[in-house]
C-alpha cells in the first residue's frame, strides 16, 4: 500500500476517535505515512477529506495536529528540504532510540556521557538538525510550529489546500516528547518498541540504520 504525504495539519480531534482494531493483518498497524509498524505507537484516524478509517504513528500524528497545547515541546520547525516529513520523523525516531537505549533522555541536552563513535556521530547529527531551526526562523519568521497551525486555521481553504507547496522545505523534528493528560509518554513507548526490537533479536542496532558513522 503506497504511503500517504505527510502535510502538516490542524485535523480536529474527533478524527482521532476511531476505535482502535487488534487484527494484526490490518494495515491499522502500520503508519500510513512512514510506514513504522510497532505495537502501541498507532493511533487510529479518520481522513476528513476522504472519509477513510487510517493508522498513524505517534510522531507523525503529531504533524497533524499542530494545535495540540504543547506542540511547541513536541515538536521544532526546522528548514531541510532535501528530506521528507517522513523521513524526518524515521531518523529522529532511530536517535531517540539509540539514546535512549544508553540510558539517555530521548533528546538530550547535554552531549552524552561515555559516548561510543556512534553515540557521538548521532549526538552530532542531531545537533545539525536542531540548528536548522535557525534557518526556518530567517525564512519563515518563527522557529514554533503552533505558529504554523495558527496560520493554517486561519487562511482560505484555497490556501490550506495548497499549503504543502507554500510550506515546502519546512520540515517538523520530533523533539522526544508526546504529552498526554499532563504526562510525557514517550519515554514509554521507546522502551517498549526497545523491550520488543530486543526480543525479536534485533536489538537497538536494527533502529539506529539511519546513523551515520563517525569518521
Amino acid at each position: 500500500m503506497p504511503l500517504l504525504p505527510l502535510v502538516p495539519n490542524i485535523l480536529e480531534g474527533s478524527a482521532f476517535l476511531v476505535p482502535p482494531t487488534h487484527e494484526r493483518q490490518t494495515t491499522l498497524f502500520s503508519c500510513q505515512f512512514c510506514g513504522f509498524d510497532a505495537a502501541g505507537w498507532q493511533v487510529p484516524f479518520q481522513d476528513p477529506e476522504t472519509g477513510k478509517a487510517g493508522s498513524s504513528c505517534v510522531l507523525c500524528s503529531l504533524v497533524l495536529r499542530l494545535d495540540r497545547p504543547r506542540i511547541d515541546e513536541e515538536l521544532a520547525l526546522i528548514w531541510l528540504p532535501e528530506m521528507s516529513q517522513a523521513a524526518v520523523n524515521a531518523v529522529a525516531r532511530s536517535l531517540h532510540g539509540l539514546f535512549f537505549a544508553h540510558g539517555e533522555a530521548p533528546s538530550p541536552a547535554l552531549r552524552p556521557h561515555g559516548e561510543t563513535a556512534r553515540m557521538r556521530a548521532a549526538w552530532f547529527f542531531w545537533q545539525s538538525l536542531l540548528q536548522r531551526q535557525a534557518i526556518a526562523k530567517e525564512r519563515f519568521g518563527s522557529d514554533r510550529p503552533s505558529d504554523i497551525g495558527q496560520v493554517l486555521a486561519s487562511v482560505a481553504p484555497l490556501i490550506f489546500n495548497r499549503r504543502s507547496k507554500l510550506l515546502s522545505g519546512l520540515r517538523l523534528l520530533p523533539l522526544g516528547h508526546v504529552y498526554q493528560g499532563g504526562q510525557d509518554h514517550y519515554p514509554r513507548l521507546l522502551a517498549s518498541y526497545l523491550k520488543t526490537q530486543k526480543q525479536a533479536g534485533q536489538g537497538i542496532r536494527g533502529t539506529v540504520e539511519t546513523v551515520p558513522s563517525a569518521s
